[in-house]
Protein backbone atom coordinates (compact mmCIF):
# COMPACT_ATOMS: atom_id res chain seq x y z
CA UNK A 1 0.00 0.00 0.00
CA UNK A 2 3.04 2.19 -0.48
CA UNK A 3 2.12 5.13 -2.96
CA UNK A 4 4.66 7.01 -5.31
CA UNK A 5 3.52 10.29 -7.29
CA UNK A 6 4.18 9.73 -11.29
CA UNK A 7 4.25 12.57 -13.06
CA UNK A 8 4.52 12.11 -17.14
CA UNK A 9 7.15 14.72 -18.75
CA UNK A 10 5.48 18.37 -19.59
CA UNK A 11 7.62 20.35 -21.96
CA UNK A 12 7.22 24.42 -21.42
CA UNK A 13 5.26 26.15 -24.64
CA UNK A 14 7.96 27.74 -26.74
CA UNK A 15 7.68 29.51 -30.10
CA UNK A 16 10.41 26.83 -31.71
CA UNK A 17 9.64 26.27 -35.32
CA UNK A 18 7.47 23.20 -36.03
CA UNK A 19 8.40 20.19 -38.50
CA UNK A 20 6.00 19.54 -41.29
CA UNK A 21 3.44 21.49 -42.58
CA UNK A 22 3.30 25.16 -42.30
CA UNK A 23 -0.05 26.74 -41.23
CA UNK A 24 -1.86 29.05 -43.98
CA UNK A 25 -3.86 31.81 -41.88
CA UNK A 26 -5.58 33.47 -44.45
CA UNK A 27 -4.88 36.99 -44.66
CA UNK A 28 -3.29 37.73 -41.85
CA UNK A 29 -1.10 36.11 -39.51
CA UNK A 30 -1.59 36.54 -35.88
CA UNK A 31 0.63 39.53 -34.06
CA UNK A 32 3.72 38.34 -32.43
CA UNK A 33 3.62 40.19 -29.21
CA UNK A 34 0.00 38.17 -28.56
CA UNK A 35 1.61 35.36 -29.22
CA UNK A 36 4.60 36.01 -26.74
CA UNK A 37 1.87 37.28 -24.36
CA UNK A 38 0.16 33.93 -24.27
CA UNK A 39 2.93 31.56 -24.53
CA UNK A 40 4.11 33.90 -21.07
CA UNK A 41 1.11 33.76 -19.44
CA UNK A 42 1.01 29.65 -19.69
CA UNK A 43 5.04 29.36 -18.55
CA UNK A 44 4.00 31.72 -15.54
CA UNK A 45 1.43 29.72 -14.67
CA UNK A 46 -1.43 32.22 -15.05
CA UNK A 47 -3.64 29.87 -17.16
CA UNK A 48 -6.81 31.90 -16.61
CA UNK A 49 -5.49 34.84 -18.65
CA UNK A 50 -3.58 32.42 -21.06
CA UNK A 51 -7.07 29.94 -21.76
CA UNK A 52 -8.66 33.61 -22.76
CA UNK A 53 -5.79 34.75 -24.93
CA UNK A 54 -5.44 30.80 -26.30
CA UNK A 55 -9.44 30.72 -27.29
CA UNK A 56 -9.38 34.29 -28.96
CA UNK A 57 -6.28 33.35 -31.41
CA UNK A 58 -7.73 29.85 -32.38
CA UNK A 59 -11.74 32.15 -32.55
CA UNK A 60 -9.65 34.90 -35.21
CA UNK A 61 -6.81 32.29 -36.57
CA UNK A 62 -8.05 28.70 -36.39
CA UNK A 63 -5.49 27.74 -38.49
CA UNK A 64 -2.65 28.70 -36.34
CA UNK A 65 -0.96 25.36 -34.23
CA UNK A 66 0.34 27.00 -31.00
CA UNK A 67 -2.61 28.25 -30.23
CA UNK A 68 -4.61 24.66 -30.15
CA UNK A 69 -1.11 23.12 -28.32
CA UNK A 70 -1.21 26.07 -25.66
CA UNK A 71 -5.22 25.59 -25.18
CA UNK A 72 -5.11 22.01 -24.87
CA UNK A 73 -2.10 22.10 -22.98
CA UNK A 74 -3.88 24.19 -20.65
CA UNK A 75 -6.90 21.90 -20.30
CA UNK A 76 -5.00 18.84 -19.55
CA UNK A 77 -3.24 20.64 -16.61
CA UNK A 78 -6.34 21.58 -15.49
CA UNK A 79 -7.43 17.77 -15.84
CA UNK A 80 -10.21 18.41 -18.34
CA UNK A 81 -8.74 15.70 -19.89
CA UNK A 82 -11.63 14.77 -22.14
CA UNK A 83 -12.27 18.79 -23.60
CA UNK A 84 -8.52 18.51 -23.97
CA UNK A 85 -8.40 15.92 -26.96
CA UNK A 86 -9.95 18.36 -29.28
CA UNK A 87 -7.61 21.03 -29.42
CA UNK A 88 -4.84 18.78 -29.31
CA UNK A 89 -6.47 16.96 -32.08
CA UNK A 90 -6.81 19.96 -34.21
CA UNK A 91 -3.04 21.28 -33.40
CA UNK A 92 -1.79 17.83 -35.25
CA UNK A 93 -4.72 18.56 -38.12
CA UNK A 94 -3.23 21.93 -39.13
CA UNK A 95 0.31 20.94 -38.46
CA UNK A 96 0.64 17.65 -39.15
CA UNK A 97 4.20 17.43 -38.84
CA UNK A 98 4.60 18.73 -35.55
CA UNK A 99 5.56 15.69 -33.30
CA UNK A 100 5.54 17.68 -30.08
CA UNK A 101 2.07 17.77 -30.84
CA UNK A 102 1.40 14.11 -31.61
CA UNK A 103 3.11 13.65 -28.04
CA UNK A 104 0.60 15.81 -26.40
CA UNK A 105 -2.12 14.20 -27.19
CA UNK A 106 -0.62 10.84 -26.32
CA UNK A 107 0.16 12.32 -22.62
CA UNK A 108 -3.81 13.31 -22.64
CA UNK A 109 -4.78 9.56 -23.57
CA UNK A 110 -2.51 8.25 -21.26
CA UNK A 111 -4.27 9.86 -18.68
CA UNK A 112 -7.89 8.52 -20.32
CA UNK A 113 -6.43 5.55 -19.47
CA UNK A 114 -6.40 4.42 -23.50
CA UNK A 115 -2.85 3.00 -23.36
CA UNK A 116 -3.06 2.10 -27.29
CA UNK A 117 -4.13 5.40 -28.49
CA UNK A 118 -1.49 7.02 -26.50
CA UNK A 119 1.32 4.89 -27.62
CA UNK A 120 0.71 5.19 -31.49
CA UNK A 121 0.72 8.98 -31.13
CA UNK A 122 3.72 8.76 -29.51
CA UNK A 123 5.29 6.34 -32.23
CA UNK A 124 4.20 9.12 -34.43
CA UNK A 125 6.21 11.74 -32.73
CA UNK A 126 8.99 9.47 -32.51
CA UNK A 127 8.51 8.79 -36.51
CA UNK A 128 8.70 12.55 -37.02
CA UNK A 129 11.67 12.92 -34.34
CA UNK A 130 13.83 10.37 -34.11
CA UNK A 131 15.43 12.43 -31.05
CA UNK A 132 12.70 13.44 -29.14
CA UNK A 133 13.64 12.27 -25.96
CA UNK A 134 10.07 13.31 -23.84
CA UNK A 135 8.27 11.17 -26.55
CA UNK A 136 10.45 7.75 -26.16
CA UNK A 137 10.18 8.61 -22.59
CA UNK A 138 6.38 8.96 -22.64
CA UNK A 139 6.43 5.56 -24.26
CA UNK A 140 8.20 3.78 -21.89
CA UNK A 141 5.96 5.09 -19.34
CA UNK A 142 2.59 3.38 -21.45
CA UNK A 143 4.19 0.59 -22.54
CA UNK A 144 5.05 -0.05 -18.79
CA UNK A 145 1.02 0.15 -17.67
CA UNK A 146 0.57 -1.97 -21.01
CA UNK A 147 2.93 -4.54 -18.81
CA UNK A 148 5.41 -4.76 -21.93
CA UNK A 149 8.45 -4.43 -19.49
CA UNK A 150 11.21 -5.11 -21.67
CA UNK A 151 9.97 -2.74 -24.02
CA UNK A 152 9.09 0.15 -21.75
CA UNK A 153 13.16 -0.24 -20.37
CA UNK A 154 13.95 0.00 -24.15
CA UNK A 155 12.12 3.46 -24.65
CA UNK A 156 13.67 4.99 -21.70
CA UNK A 157 16.92 3.78 -22.62
CA UNK A 158 16.90 5.33 -25.84
CA UNK A 159 15.27 8.62 -24.01
CA UNK A 160 18.27 8.33 -21.92
CA UNK A 161 21.14 8.42 -24.56
CA UNK A 162 19.64 11.53 -26.21
CA UNK A 163 18.89 13.19 -23.47
CA UNK A 164 20.85 12.12 -20.30
CA UNK A 165 19.40 14.56 -18.05
CA UNK A 166 15.78 13.33 -17.39
CA UNK A 167 15.11 12.50 -13.43
CA UNK A 168 12.05 11.67 -14.49
CA UNK A 169 12.75 9.22 -16.68
CA UNK A 170 15.19 7.73 -14.21
CA UNK A 171 12.53 8.00 -11.43
CA UNK A 172 9.88 5.84 -13.27
CA UNK A 173 12.48 3.39 -14.31
CA UNK A 174 13.13 2.80 -10.63
CA UNK A 175 9.89 2.48 -9.91
CA UNK A 176 9.25 -0.51 -12.25
CA UNK A 177 12.41 -2.08 -11.48
CA UNK A 178 11.24 -1.57 -7.49
CA UNK A 179 7.79 -3.44 -8.84
CA UNK A 180 9.75 -6.34 -10.89
CA UNK A 181 11.77 -6.95 -7.44
CA UNK A 182 15.05 -5.49 -8.75
CA UNK A 183 16.19 -3.67 -6.34
CA UNK A 184 19.55 -3.02 -6.43
CA UNK A 185 19.12 -1.54 -10.10
CA UNK A 186 16.32 0.23 -9.34
CA UNK A 187 18.45 2.26 -6.33
CA UNK A 188 20.83 2.97 -8.69
CA UNK A 189 18.02 4.80 -10.70
CA UNK A 190 16.77 6.74 -7.71
CA UNK A 191 19.90 7.77 -7.12
CA UNK A 192 21.30 9.11 -10.47
CA UNK A 193 17.93 10.54 -10.48
CA UNK A 194 18.43 13.01 -6.92
CA UNK A 195 22.02 13.37 -8.46
CA UNK A 196 20.51 14.84 -11.51
CA UNK A 197 18.06 17.09 -9.43
CA UNK A 198 18.74 17.18 -5.80
CA UNK A 199 14.96 18.64 -5.15
CA UNK A 200 13.60 16.14 -7.26
CA UNK A 201 10.51 15.12 -4.49
CA UNK A 202 9.35 12.01 -6.62
CA UNK A 203 12.80 10.61 -6.83
CA UNK A 204 12.62 10.85 -2.94
CA UNK A 205 9.17 9.28 -3.11
CA UNK A 206 10.13 5.87 -5.09
CA UNK A 207 13.42 5.85 -3.76
CA UNK A 208 11.54 5.70 0.12
CA UNK A 209 8.94 3.01 -1.23
CA UNK A 210 12.17 0.46 -2.43
CA UNK A 211 13.88 1.19 1.38
CA UNK A 212 10.56 0.48 2.85
CA UNK A 213 10.40 -2.70 0.86
CA UNK A 214 13.79 -3.85 1.25
CA UNK A 215 13.37 -3.09 5.41
CA UNK A 216 16.41 -0.54 5.12
CA UNK A 217 14.28 1.55 7.73
CA UNK A 218 16.71 3.66 9.00
CA UNK A 219 18.07 4.83 5.73
CA UNK A 220 14.15 5.01 4.48
CA UNK A 221 13.22 7.06 7.14
CA UNK A 222 16.03 9.56 6.17
CA UNK A 223 14.80 10.05 2.53
CA UNK A 224 10.84 10.43 3.63
CA UNK A 225 12.45 12.84 6.36
CA UNK A 226 13.97 15.26 3.08
CA UNK A 227 11.08 14.18 0.74
CA UNK A 228 9.12 16.26 3.56
CA UNK A 229 11.35 18.85 4.39
CA UNK A 230 10.68 19.47 0.52
CA UNK A 231 7.30 19.85 0.92
CA UNK A 232 5.49 19.11 4.74
CA UNK A 233 2.16 18.45 3.07
CA UNK A 234 3.27 15.85 0.04
CA UNK A 235 0.66 12.89 1.40
CA UNK A 236 2.29 10.66 -0.50
CA UNK A 237 5.71 11.22 1.80
CA UNK A 238 3.42 11.61 4.41
CA UNK A 239 2.05 7.89 3.64
CA UNK A 240 5.47 6.59 3.18
CA UNK A 241 7.03 7.90 6.60
CA UNK A 242 3.57 6.39 8.44
CA UNK A 243 4.62 2.93 6.77
CA UNK A 244 8.19 3.18 7.94
CA UNK A 245 7.52 3.92 11.70
CA UNK A 246 4.26 1.33 11.28
CA UNK A 247 6.92 -1.09 10.41
CA UNK A 248 9.06 -0.11 14.13
CA UNK A 249 6.09 -0.42 15.96
CA UNK A 250 6.10 3.09 16.39
CA UNK A 251 2.22 3.52 15.96
CA UNK A 252 1.59 6.89 17.65
CA UNK A 253 3.77 8.43 14.99
CA UNK A 254 2.79 6.40 12.25
CA UNK A 255 -0.74 7.24 12.64
CA UNK A 256 -0.16 10.68 13.10
CA UNK A 257 1.36 10.76 9.48
CA UNK A 258 -1.21 8.80 7.97
CA UNK A 259 -4.01 11.14 9.57
CA UNK A 260 -2.04 13.92 8.16
CA UNK A 261 -2.13 12.35 4.73
CA UNK A 262 -5.86 12.14 4.44
CA UNK A 263 -6.40 15.49 5.53
CA UNK A 264 -4.27 16.19 2.76
CA UNK A 265 -6.08 13.77 0.31
CA UNK A 266 -9.12 12.50 1.60
CA UNK A 267 -10.05 10.39 -1.31
CA UNK A 268 -6.95 8.10 -1.74
CA UNK A 269 -8.71 5.17 -0.34
CA UNK A 270 -5.20 3.64 0.37
CA UNK A 271 -4.47 6.24 3.12
CA UNK A 272 -7.33 5.23 4.89
CA UNK A 273 -6.46 1.60 4.70
CA UNK A 274 -2.60 2.37 5.85
CA UNK A 275 -4.09 4.05 9.30
CA UNK A 276 -6.75 1.31 9.72
CA UNK A 277 -3.99 -1.58 9.16
CA UNK A 278 -1.61 0.02 11.55
CA UNK A 279 -4.52 0.48 14.60
CA UNK A 280 -4.97 -3.13 14.06
CA UNK A 281 -1.73 -3.94 16.07
CA UNK A 282 -1.54 -0.80 18.63
CA UNK A 283 -1.75 -2.65 21.52
CA UNK A 284 -3.05 0.30 23.48
CA UNK A 285 -6.41 -0.09 21.50
CA UNK A 286 -9.31 -1.80 22.94
CA UNK A 287 -11.56 -4.23 20.30
CA UNK A 288 -14.20 -1.38 21.06
CA UNK A 289 -11.93 1.14 20.25
CA UNK A 290 -10.12 -0.18 17.36
CA UNK A 291 -14.29 -0.36 15.33
CA UNK A 292 -14.89 2.59 15.96
CA UNK A 293 -12.42 3.51 13.45
CA UNK A 294 -13.43 1.24 11.23
CA UNK A 295 -17.15 2.22 11.63
CA UNK A 296 -15.89 5.77 10.60
CA UNK A 297 -14.14 4.75 7.56
CA UNK A 298 -17.38 2.93 6.51
CA UNK A 299 -19.21 5.69 7.38
CA UNK A 300 -16.98 8.36 5.43
CA UNK A 301 -16.41 6.15 2.29
CA UNK A 302 -20.15 5.06 2.00
CA UNK A 303 -20.85 8.76 1.86
CA UNK A 304 -18.22 9.78 -0.34
CA UNK A 305 -19.53 7.12 -3.21
CA UNK A 306 -22.59 7.50 -3.91
CA UNK A 307 -23.20 5.20 -7.04
CA UNK A 308 -24.78 2.28 -6.10
CA UNK A 309 -25.89 -0.71 -8.60
CA UNK A 310 -29.61 -1.81 -8.57
CA UNK A 311 -30.17 -5.61 -8.93
CA UNK A 312 -34.05 -5.53 -7.72
CA UNK A 313 -35.13 -6.49 -11.59
CA UNK A 314 -32.03 -9.47 -12.29
CA UNK A 315 -32.99 -12.90 -12.48
CA UNK A 316 -30.44 -15.43 -12.39
CA UNK A 317 -30.33 -17.33 -15.13
CA UNK A 318 -30.88 -21.15 -14.40
CA UNK A 319 -29.11 -22.19 -16.90
CA UNK A 320 -25.66 -21.48 -15.52
CA UNK A 321 -23.74 -21.84 -12.69
CA UNK A 322 -23.53 -19.53 -9.68
CA UNK A 323 -21.17 -16.86 -11.02
CA UNK A 324 -18.36 -16.08 -7.82
CA UNK A 325 -16.36 -13.24 -8.30
CA UNK A 326 -12.63 -13.29 -6.65
CA UNK A 327 -11.02 -9.44 -5.98
CA UNK A 328 -7.39 -9.78 -4.97
CA UNK A 329 -3.88 -8.12 -5.64
CA UNK A 330 -2.15 -11.29 -4.07
CA UNK A 331 -2.38 -13.77 -7.66
CA UNK A 332 1.46 -14.31 -7.09
CA UNK A 333 3.58 -15.59 -4.81
CA UNK A 334 2.08 -14.15 -1.86
CA UNK A 335 1.66 -16.50 1.38
CA UNK A 336 -1.96 -15.93 0.65
CA UNK A 337 -1.81 -19.39 -2.08
CA UNK A 338 -1.40 -21.20 0.25
CA UNK A 339 -4.87 -20.87 1.68
CA UNK A 340 -6.77 -19.80 -1.69
CA UNK A 341 -5.28 -22.50 -4.29
CA UNK A 342 -6.67 -25.63 -2.08
CA UNK A 343 -10.03 -23.40 -2.38
CA UNK A 344 -9.63 -22.58 -5.96
CA UNK A 345 -9.10 -26.11 -6.92
CA UNK A 346 -11.91 -27.41 -4.99
CA UNK A 347 -14.94 -25.35 -6.47
CA UNK A 348 -17.23 -27.92 -8.31
CA UNK A 349 -17.30 -26.31 -11.55
CA UNK A 350 -20.41 -27.84 -12.68
CA UNK A 351 -22.30 -25.50 -10.03
CA UNK A 352 -19.82 -22.19 -10.19
CA UNK A 353 -18.48 -20.65 -12.50
CA UNK A 354 -15.47 -18.49 -11.64
CA UNK A 355 -14.07 -15.19 -12.18
CA UNK A 356 -10.76 -13.31 -10.61
CA UNK A 357 -10.57 -10.00 -10.63
CA UNK A 358 -7.04 -9.38 -10.56
CA UNK A 359 -5.10 -6.43 -9.51
CA UNK A 360 -1.99 -8.11 -9.24
CA UNK A 361 0.65 -5.56 -10.50
CA UNK A 362 3.80 -7.93 -10.88
CA UNK A 363 2.46 -11.67 -12.35
CA UNK A 364 5.32 -14.87 -11.98
CA UNK A 365 5.11 -18.49 -12.37
CA UNK A 366 2.73 -18.65 -9.42
CA UNK A 367 0.18 -16.12 -11.44
CA UNK A 368 -0.14 -18.69 -14.23
CA UNK A 369 -1.42 -21.43 -12.23
CA UNK A 370 -4.09 -18.77 -10.52
CA UNK A 371 -5.07 -18.40 -13.60
CA UNK A 372 -5.61 -22.14 -14.58
CA UNK A 373 -8.24 -22.25 -11.54
CA UNK A 374 -10.80 -19.68 -13.33
CA UNK A 375 -12.85 -19.53 -15.88
CA UNK A 376 -12.59 -15.92 -16.69
CA UNK A 377 -9.64 -13.90 -15.90
CA UNK A 378 -10.00 -9.88 -15.62
CA UNK A 379 -6.66 -7.89 -15.27
CA UNK A 380 -7.99 -4.92 -13.20
CA UNK A 381 -4.88 -3.07 -12.48
CA UNK A 382 -5.67 0.04 -14.62
CA UNK A 383 -9.23 -0.14 -13.97
CA UNK A 384 -10.47 3.00 -12.00
CA UNK A 385 -12.84 1.47 -9.40
CA UNK A 386 -15.91 2.78 -11.44
CA UNK A 387 -14.67 0.83 -13.90
CA UNK A 388 -14.06 -2.26 -12.34
CA UNK A 389 -17.35 -2.13 -10.71
CA UNK A 390 -19.18 -1.41 -14.35
CA UNK A 391 -17.14 -4.65 -15.57
CA UNK A 392 -18.43 -6.54 -12.35
CA UNK A 393 -21.71 -5.81 -13.08
CA UNK A 394 -21.69 -6.88 -16.81
CA UNK A 395 -20.52 -9.71 -16.20
CA UNK A 396 -23.43 -10.62 -13.95
CA UNK A 397 -21.91 -12.02 -10.61
CA UNK A 398 -23.25 -13.29 -7.91
CA UNK A 399 -21.23 -13.56 -5.24
CA UNK A 400 -18.13 -10.56 -5.23
CA UNK A 401 -15.72 -11.92 -2.62
CA UNK A 402 -12.81 -9.63 -1.20
CA UNK A 403 -9.63 -11.11 -0.62
CA UNK A 404 -7.33 -8.29 0.67
CA UNK A 405 -8.86 -6.23 3.67
CA UNK A 406 -7.19 -3.31 4.12
CA UNK A 407 -3.72 -4.67 2.65
CA UNK A 408 -1.83 -3.29 -0.02
CA UNK A 409 -4.11 -2.83 -3.22
CA UNK A 410 -7.28 -3.68 -1.99
CA UNK A 411 -10.14 -2.84 -4.03
CA UNK A 412 -12.73 -2.15 -1.41
CA UNK A 413 -14.02 1.23 -2.75
CA UNK A 414 -15.69 -1.28 -5.64
CA UNK A 415 -17.49 -2.84 -3.19
CA UNK A 416 -19.09 0.66 -1.66
CA UNK A 417 -21.01 0.39 -5.47
CA UNK A 418 -22.49 -2.74 -4.93
CA UNK A 419 -21.69 -4.21 -7.93
CA UNK A 420 -23.24 -7.68 -7.06
CA UNK A 421 -26.33 -8.56 -5.31
CA UNK A 422 -24.26 -10.83 -2.01
CA UNK A 423 -20.37 -9.49 -1.22
CA UNK A 424 -18.51 -11.05 0.98
CA UNK A 425 -14.99 -10.52 2.69
CA UNK A 426 -12.77 -14.09 3.43
CA UNK A 427 -10.74 -13.67 6.57
CA UNK A 428 -7.68 -15.74 5.01
CA UNK A 429 -7.07 -12.27 2.78
CA UNK A 430 -7.90 -9.98 5.85
CA UNK A 431 -8.38 -11.77 9.59
CA UNK A 432 -10.68 -8.12 10.34
CA UNK A 433 -13.54 -6.43 9.35
CA UNK A 434 -13.89 -4.19 6.34
CA UNK A 435 -15.79 -1.42 7.91
CA UNK A 436 -18.09 -1.59 5.16
CA UNK A 437 -21.85 -2.16 5.47
CA UNK A 438 -21.98 -2.96 1.46
CA UNK A 439 -20.37 -6.29 2.64
CA UNK A 440 -22.71 -8.67 3.77
CA UNK A 441 -20.96 -11.63 5.13
CA UNK A 442 -17.16 -11.43 6.25
CA UNK A 443 -16.99 -15.33 6.11
CA UNK A 444 -15.03 -16.85 9.18
CA UNK A 445 -14.92 -19.67 11.80
CA UNK A 446 -15.64 -19.70 15.44
CA UNK A 447 -12.11 -19.74 16.71
CA UNK A 448 -11.60 -16.43 14.79
CA UNK A 449 -14.56 -14.62 15.27
CA UNK A 450 -16.33 -16.00 18.48
CA UNK A 451 -19.37 -15.90 19.73
CA UNK A 452 -19.99 -12.17 20.63
CA UNK A 453 -18.07 -10.59 18.90
CA UNK A 454 -20.15 -10.09 16.38
CA UNK A 455 -20.20 -6.09 17.43
CA UNK A 456 -16.98 -5.82 15.96
CA UNK A 457 -17.96 -6.37 12.80
CA UNK A 458 -19.40 -3.91 9.72
CA UNK A 459 -20.85 -7.61 8.38
CA UNK A 460 -22.42 -10.68 9.47
CA UNK A 461 -19.86 -13.15 10.62
CA UNK A 462 -20.49 -16.16 8.59
CA UNK A 463 -19.08 -18.95 10.38
CA UNK A 464 -17.77 -22.48 9.09
CA UNK A 465 -16.84 -25.42 11.16
CA UNK A 466 -13.64 -24.82 12.71
CA UNK A 467 -11.09 -24.73 11.03
CA UNK A 468 -13.03 -22.39 8.36
CA UNK A 469 -9.94 -22.74 5.65
CA UNK A 470 -7.71 -25.02 4.39
CA UNK A 471 -3.66 -25.01 4.69
CA UNK A 472 -1.42 -26.35 2.14
CA UNK A 473 2.18 -26.14 2.95
CA UNK A 474 4.62 -25.56 0.01
CA UNK A 475 6.29 -28.62 0.25
CA UNK A 476 8.77 -28.28 -2.76
CA UNK A 477 10.40 -25.12 -0.56
CA UNK A 478 9.84 -26.34 2.82
CA UNK A 479 12.86 -27.72 4.91
CA UNK A 480 13.26 -31.20 6.13
CA UNK A 481 12.01 -31.35 9.89
CA UNK A 482 15.23 -31.34 12.08
CA UNK A 483 16.00 -32.69 15.23
CA UNK A 484 15.04 -30.35 18.48
CA UNK A 485 17.98 -27.72 18.60
CA UNK A 486 17.87 -27.93 22.55
CA UNK A 487 19.36 -31.17 22.18
CA UNK A 488 22.14 -30.27 20.49
CA UNK A 489 22.80 -26.71 22.06
CA UNK A 490 22.23 -27.49 25.88
CA UNK A 491 19.46 -24.30 26.19
CA UNK A 492 16.19 -23.39 25.08
CA UNK A 493 16.02 -21.17 21.83
CA UNK A 494 12.22 -19.11 21.50
CA UNK A 495 11.42 -17.45 18.51
CA UNK A 496 9.24 -15.12 16.32
CA UNK A 497 9.29 -14.89 12.21
CA UNK A 498 6.72 -12.10 12.60
CA UNK A 499 6.80 -8.94 10.54
CA UNK A 500 8.00 -6.34 12.76
CA UNK A 501 5.09 -4.70 12.92
CA UNK A 502 4.03 -7.14 15.34
CA UNK A 503 7.12 -6.56 17.76
CA UNK A 504 5.63 -3.71 20.02
CA UNK A 505 7.31 -2.92 23.22
CA UNK A 506 5.08 -4.40 25.45
CA UNK A 507 4.92 -7.50 23.58
CA UNK A 508 8.69 -7.66 23.83
CA UNK A 509 8.84 -6.94 27.50
CA UNK A 510 7.36 -10.05 28.41
CA UNK A 511 9.55 -12.06 26.11
CA UNK A 512 12.46 -10.15 28.10
CA UNK A 513 10.90 -11.35 31.39
CA UNK A 514 10.24 -14.98 29.62
CA UNK A 515 14.40 -14.57 28.90
CA UNK A 516 15.53 -13.58 32.91
CA UNK A 517 13.32 -16.56 34.14
CA UNK A 518 15.62 -19.16 32.13
CA UNK A 519 18.87 -17.66 32.21
CA UNK A 520 20.43 -19.91 29.97
CA UNK A 521 17.43 -19.66 27.03
CA UNK A 522 17.90 -17.36 23.30
CA UNK A 523 15.57 -15.67 21.61
CA UNK A 524 15.89 -15.73 17.43
CA UNK A 525 14.28 -13.39 15.74
CA UNK A 526 13.99 -14.06 12.06
CA UNK A 527 12.75 -11.27 9.49
CA UNK A 528 13.77 -10.43 5.71
CA UNK A 529 14.17 -6.56 7.34
CA UNK A 530 17.12 -7.52 9.45
CA UNK A 531 19.15 -8.25 6.19
CA UNK A 532 20.05 -4.80 6.87
CA UNK A 533 22.82 -4.06 9.04
CA UNK A 534 21.75 -0.78 10.25
CA UNK A 535 18.24 -2.10 10.79
CA UNK A 536 19.40 -4.63 13.06
CA UNK A 537 21.20 -2.11 14.96
CA UNK A 538 18.06 -0.48 14.99
CA UNK A 539 16.16 -3.02 16.66
CA UNK A 540 19.01 -4.17 19.10
CA UNK A 541 19.27 -0.66 20.32
CA UNK A 542 15.88 -0.90 20.78
CA UNK A 543 15.78 -3.98 22.18
CA UNK A 544 18.40 -2.55 24.96
CA UNK A 545 16.07 0.36 26.03
CA UNK A 546 13.32 -2.60 26.96
CA UNK A 547 16.12 -3.71 29.60
CA UNK A 548 16.91 -6.93 27.47
CA UNK A 549 20.61 -7.75 26.49
CA UNK A 550 21.65 -7.74 22.65
CA UNK A 551 23.45 -10.54 23.67
CA UNK A 552 20.40 -13.06 24.48
CA UNK A 553 18.77 -12.20 21.06
CA UNK A 554 19.60 -13.44 17.82
CA UNK A 555 18.67 -11.06 15.10
CA UNK A 556 18.62 -12.97 11.36
CA UNK A 557 17.66 -13.13 8.17
CA UNK A 558 17.25 -17.06 7.05
CA UNK A 559 16.76 -17.35 3.13
CA UNK A 560 15.19 -20.03 2.86
CA UNK A 561 13.21 -18.71 5.87
CA UNK A 562 12.07 -22.03 7.30
CA UNK A 563 15.82 -23.11 7.71
CA UNK A 564 15.51 -20.44 10.82
CA UNK A 565 13.32 -23.49 12.34
CA UNK A 566 15.50 -25.37 12.91
CA UNK A 567 16.90 -23.60 15.25
CA UNK A 568 14.00 -22.70 17.19
CA UNK A 569 12.74 -24.74 20.02
CA UNK A 570 9.20 -22.96 20.71
CA UNK A 571 7.71 -19.73 18.81
CA UNK A 572 6.02 -16.90 20.74
CA UNK A 573 2.62 -15.78 19.07
CA UNK A 574 2.36 -12.31 18.72
CA UNK A 575 -0.46 -9.90 20.34
CA UNK A 576 -2.50 -8.25 20.21
CA UNK A 577 -2.60 -9.36 16.52
CA UNK A 578 -1.38 -13.13 16.15
CA UNK A 579 0.56 -14.19 13.52
CA UNK A 580 -1.18 -16.40 11.10
CA UNK A 581 1.07 -18.06 8.29
CA UNK A 582 4.12 -18.01 10.51
CA UNK A 583 2.23 -19.86 13.02
CA UNK A 584 1.03 -22.96 10.40
CA UNK A 585 4.68 -22.72 9.13
CA UNK A 586 5.91 -23.48 12.53
CA UNK A 587 3.79 -26.08 13.32
CA UNK A 588 4.86 -27.74 10.05
CA UNK A 589 7.94 -27.45 10.68
CA UNK A 590 7.29 -29.47 13.84
CA UNK A 591 8.22 -25.99 16.70
CA UNK A 592 5.15 -25.67 19.18
CA UNK A 593 3.69 -21.92 19.02
CA UNK A 594 2.93 -20.50 22.68
CA UNK A 595 -0.09 -17.95 22.35
CA UNK A 596 -1.08 -15.23 24.95
CA UNK A 597 -4.52 -14.58 25.14
CA UNK A 598 -5.06 -11.07 26.37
Amino acid sequence: MVKRRKKIKSRKISRAKTGGTSAKFGSTEPKAELIEAMVAKFNSGDLDAAQKQAKALVDRHPGHSLAWKVLGAILLRRGRLEDAIGPMSQAIKVSPGDSAAYNNLGVALNKLGKLREAQNHYIKAIKINPYFAEAHSNLGDTLKSLKQFSEAEGSWQRALEIKPHLPQTLNNWGNLLTELGRNEEAEVKFKEAIGLNPSHITAYLGFGVLLINMGRYPEAEEICRKALDMQPDSAPALNNMGLVLMNNARFDEATAHFRIAIAVDPDDSEYHSNLLFTLNYDPSLTPGDLYKHYEAFGQRTSAAIQHRFNHDRRDRNENRGIRIGYSSPDFYGHSCRSFLEPLFRSHDRNQFELFAYSNTPREDRHTLRFKGYFDHWIDVTRMPDQQMAETIYSDEIDILVDLAGHTRGNRLPVFVMRPAPIQASLSIGYACTTGLKEIDYFICDENLAPSGSDCYFSEQPWRLPAPGFTYEAQKKEASEVSQLPALRNGYVTFGSLARTVRLNDPLLRVWGRILSLLPDSRLRLDQQPFKNEATREAFWQRLENLGISRERVDVTCSSPHWDAYHDIDITLDCWPHNAGSTTLESLWMGVPVSRRRR
